[in-house]
């Protein structure tokens, strides 16, 4: 048989395919399984403020073991044996694991992961486009993003939470026309003057949270950023005085 070109395998053989509740998983299912979950493109992640790559993603062990019906130790065992080979590199912390596909591009070539046709006429037909329609469509803004932040010093993580909220928008079909969307960018500029970065992250993951049409900025208004930790200070001595006390100075543990 011979093993050049590709397949497409589209993400939705996850939803509702009893293929996928058979457990546990085989080895070759489970790299398949690496290969579906990976980032298709870069992203920022609010949560750990880093950037995760295209052909990597922030999982945890325990997850992986409960999506493969895995003992824990199985699923470190299989990683272990993936970097081994060079097939895939693994980062853990207590919080995390970034994994990390090698030659990702190899296995999702662009070109070969488009979206699938739901049937062989809809792939052979060309569609009748409503004029109007075409028009319409090519004054909204486009997904992916790349040119919406022109001309705008927004911090990484606000950027990551504008992307996300113009996704949002585009799902409910309520994408926006340039016009609106520069409106929407002073808006949130304005609010950032006003409250902070924090609170306008804050304000738009809430909003996207409740399915709200808008992004209520009440919820920055409110904000209330958590608690920094009381500082533990640690006396430090460095000689005696005259009468025998310890001297020194008291510092940050």
């Amino acid at each position: 048989m011979n093993g050049d070109g590709y397949i497409k395998l589209y993400r939705q053989i996850w939803e509702n395919h009893y293929l996928w509740d058979d457990k546990p998983f085989t080895r070759g299912q489970a790299w398949i399984d690496l290969l579906m979950l990976m980032n298709h493109k870069d992203a920022f992640v609010i949560k750990y403020r880093m950037t995760v790559h295209r052909g990597q993603r922030i999982i945890s062990i325990r997850q992986l073991s409960e999506r493969w019906g895995w003992s824990r130790t199985k699923t470190s065992d299989f990683l272990n044996s993936l970097q081994s080979a060079g097939m895939a590199k693994f980062e853990s912390d207590t919080k995390k694991t970034v994994i990390t596909i090698a030659n990702y591009d190899f296995f999702q070539d662009v070109k070969a992961t488009e979206k699938p046709p739901k049937s062989h006429r809809s792939a052979t037909e060309v569609p009748a486009t409503n004029k109007n329609e075409k028009n319409d469509k090519e004054k909204r803004i486009p997904l992916p993003l790349e040119n919406v932040f022109q001309g705008r010093d927004f911090p990484e993580p606000v950027k990551a939470a504008i992307t996300d909220w113009l996704r949002y928008k585009a799902e409910k079909k309520q994408d926006y026309k340039p016009t609106g969307l520069k409106s929407l960018l002073t808006e949130i500029a304005n609010n950032i003057a006003r409250y902070g970065d924090d609170a306008v992250v804050h304000a738009i993951i809430i909003t996207m949270a409740q399915n709200w049409q808008g992004i209520v900025w009440d919820k920055a208004k409110n904000y209330t950023p958590p608690e920094s930790p009381e500082p533990k200070l640690e006396f430090v001595q460095d000689g005696v005085d005259d009468a025998g006390n310890p001297t020194g100075k008291w510092v940050n543990k």
